[in-house]
Parts: structure tokens; C-alpha cells; sequence
């Protein structure tokens, strides 16, 4: 069940956008002629989706569980060995790519990513748990991949990537739904962190300009790819 029909979405959110002044030049962005086919059906947030917490609860419990502890694992057993496979284009950095967004320097550093992993993980379940696997999975592999490629040879490595991907997803995921609830998590988000964008160019030895930028973009990629991959999945 919807919270409302298409239409009445898409009145409404042209509404929001019209008294926002995005009618940019004299152009109605909001047109079909602007997007994309396959952007032009509203999403489906449910209420059953919305309303039946606990399954989202428990996937995002559930990844922080396995996250704290191989990080435990790699302080407490390993010394912090793992850091030193997170370092781009070399052979054994490889190994990395899926293993870049579970290491973390220390406590202090997991518990940051891990709030703001469950607070935007969660708003992204509110579009279901296939659609939060893939937006992950999109968001991890270019964060990853586009790290190890571009990074300077250090160690690089975190969660941090996937966060800023959760938050251009959220940020931008509207423009493309035509969806009113979008339009109101992208809204929560700016309220949230809006100083996320700031913090999204600083480049020091402690953070990983890459992992950041990497992440943004991904989430940003996962927007045009998730019907397409929604589409496969399901088939």
C-alpha cells in the first residue's frame, strides 16, 4: 500500500519544488522530457516496509556485529595488521577492495561510522532491504575499487566512503524518484549533517580524501544503476 498515489506525489513534490524556486530558467525539471525513462514511476515506499522495523533493525545490528568484531579481532589478536593490506596498487592491496569499508584505525573511529552508518542505513531501508543491498553493494565496490586506484600509497581504509555514499544517495535520490518522501529524507539528511559537504574535501593524514569523494560518487552512481539492478534481481 502507498501513502498516496503517484499523481498525488508528484503534484505534491512539484509543489515543494516550484516554492522552492527550482523552476530553474524558465524549465520545469520536474517534465518528463528532463528524466530519464526509467526514473519516471514513483517509488514504492510501503507501509508495511515502513511500518515492520525490526527486520531493518536487525540487518543493521546484525553488519555492526561483524564489523566490530573483526576490527577486535585486528586490534586485540592482530596488532592492527589489516591496515597494512588496505594500501592501493599494490598486489596484496587487492585483497582490500572488499575489506577497505570493515577496517578502522580504532574505537573511536568505528563508533563515528558506525552511527552514521545505522542513522542513513536506516532511511535507505525504508526503501526495502533489496534496494539497501544494492545502494551498499554499488556505493562499497566504487569506494573501493576507485580508492585503491587513485589513493596515495597509504593505508585507506573505513567505513567513511560508505556514509557519504548513503548521504549523496539520500541527498540526491529525489530529483530522481519524483517521490515526496525522498524529497523529505533528503531533507532530514541537510538537517542532520549538512556539514558532511564541507568535510567531504579535507584531505589530512588521518582521512582519506579519495575514500570520501569515491563514496559521494558512488552513491550518486547507485541512483541511475539501482533500477537496472533492481530490475535483474528480480527477474
Amino acid at each position: 500500500m502507498r501513502f498516496m498515489e503517484p499523481s498525488m506525489m508528484t503534484s505534491g513534490l512539484q509543489t515543494i519544488y516550484d516554492l522552492a524556486g527550482l523552476k530553474l530558467g524558465g524549465f520545469n525539471f520536474l517534465e518528463p522530457q528532463f528524466l530519464p525513462p526509467q526514473f519516471m514511476a514513483a517509488t514504492r515506499y510501503s507501509r508495511e516496509v515502513i511500518t515492520n522495523w525490526q527486520p531493518r533493525f536487525v540487518l543493521l545490528r546484525d553488519i555492526l556485529i561483524v564489523v566490530w568484531g573483526i576490527n577486535l579481532i585486528n586490534w586485540v589478536l592482530l596488532g592492527g595488521a589489516l591496515r597494512q593490506l588496505c594500501v592501493p596498487r599494490r598486489t596484496i592491496g587487492l585483497i582490500s577492495v572488499p575489506i577497505t569499508p570493515l577496517v578502522h584505525d580504532d574505537p573511536d573511529h568505528l563508533f563515528g561510522n558506525s552511527l552514521y552508518f545505522f542513522i542513513f542505513g536506516w532511511l535507505i531501508l525504508l526503501r526495502g532491504i533489496p534496494d539497501f543491498l544494492i545502494i551498499t553493494l554499488v556505493i562499497a565496490l566504487v569506494d573501493s575499487l576507485g580508492t585503491w586506484i587513485f589513493a596515495e600509497p597509504r593505508p585507506n581504509f573505513g567505513a567513511s566512503g560508505i556514509v557519504y555514499g548513503y548521504f549523496s544517495f539520500l541527498l540526491f535520490s529525489s530529483f530522481f524518484d519524483r517521490d515526496i518522501i525522498s524529497l523529505l529524507l533528503a531533507i532530514v539528511v541537510i538537517l542532520l549533517d549538512w556539514a558532511m559537504l564541507r568535510r567531504l574535501f579535507v584531505n589530512s593524514p588521518n582521512t582519506s580524501l579519495e575514500g570520501h569523494m569515491f563514496g559521494f560518487f558512488g552513491g550518486i552512481l547507485a541512483i541511475f544503476l539501482l533500477p537496472t539492478l533492481r530490475a535483474a534481481l528480480i527477474s
